[in-house]
């Protein structure tokens, strides 16, 4: 207790790295690659495979819970990366956090690694649930020197259960994000903004996600900056915005949206009704979001190929 504790910690070995069907409680970060520097100059944790694990929190760390046990536990996320590249996440289950889910941030943690960096990352067919945040993404370290983030991709996600916020992005020392997609995702209810972005990313792609509004919507630190400064050259498209708050006044859906996002970017629905959505993620039979996508398949996750994944169906490309 008072300290940081997981039940996978990597940072001084070179890779490969295979975590495979396994049940894992941690209480600071459940799985972290990073979070000290590693002995070995230029070395950065590789290769890594993480799949078809249960990810999880207990209830009885949660101060304020029924069930909490009394033990004050550090408690921050289910995933952390500060120092990895070439890294496939996929099939896992991710449930139960008190905070952002994932969370992928460059650290430098003892100021004698520079080269520290998060590279080359998919996230892909896993379920997230019950968490403040679905994940936040730092362009570098933003209190020492590292490397940029650079080619991330979320993609065919489900993430249940988001009572903040999608996503995030965040500066490291003005260090700009490079090549960040997340396509085909299904993000509800979100009860605060579909995602907020305070670092230039170049090659952004926000593709084919069925995402809650929020009570603020798309937000930039400046409405009126929007994609023009921090996301310039971004392609943005076939994506689903539905207001699930209980507001009187449906502003969820109008509020805070920069003067940049048009129609063809964003379908705005005022309920889950409008959106042809159920409570579990799937699309009704007549949703009008069906086959509606850049690529002709449904907008959010294909629950299809998801499933196939989560129970071990289908191998990793």
């Amino acid at each position: 207790m008072g300290a940081d504790s997981q039940a996978v910690l990597g940072y001084n070995g070179p890779g490969p790295f295979k975590v495979v069907n396994n049940y894992l409680e941690g209480a600071a970060e459940n799985i972290m690659f990073g979070g000290a520097d590693p002995k070995i100059r230029g070395l950065v944790p590789s290769d890594i495979e993480i799949r078809r694990n249960h990810i999880f929190k207990p209830s009885r760390w949660r101060p304020g819970d029924p069930s909490f046990a009394g033990a004050p536990w550090v408690v921050k996320n289910l995933l952390e990366l500060k120092n990895a590249q070439r890294v496939l996440i996929e099939g896992n289950l991710l449930d139960n956090v008190w905070s952002t889910a994932v969370v992928l941030t460059p650290r430098n943690q003892d100021r004698t690694a520079p080269w520290s960096v998060v590279q080359d990352v998919m996230f892909r067919n896993n379920i997230v649930k019950n968490a403040i945040g679905g994940f936040v993404v730092q362009s570098s370290d933003d209190e020492a020197s590292s490397q940029p983030t650079q080619r991330i991709a979320i993609v065919n996600n489900l993430w249940l259960g988001m009572t903040r916020g999608f996503f995030f992005v965040t500066s490291g020392r003005g260090a700009v994000l490079d090549d960040l997609l997340i396509d085909h995702n299904t993000a509800i209810p979100v009860g605060n903004s579909a995602y907020l972005v305070e670092a230039r990313i170049a090659r952004f792609r926000l593709t084919n996600n069925l995402m809650g509004f929020g009570a603020f919507g798309v937000t930039f630190p400046k409405a009126d900056e929007g994609l023009t400064k921090w996301l310039p050259g971004a392609v943005i498209a076939k994506n689903a915005l539905i207001n699930l708050l209980d507001t009187a006044d449906g502003q969820g859906v109008t509020r805070n949206r920069p003067p940049d996002i048009n129609q063809a970017m964003y379908a705005s629905f005022p309920d889950s009704a409008a959106a042809g959505l159920n409570a579990d993620g799937t699309l009704t039979a007549k949703s009008p979001n069906r086959r509606t996508g850049t690529d002709g398949k449904d907008i959010g996750v294909d629950f299809a190929q998801l499933h196939r994944v989560m129970t071990g169906q289908s191998s990793p490309n």
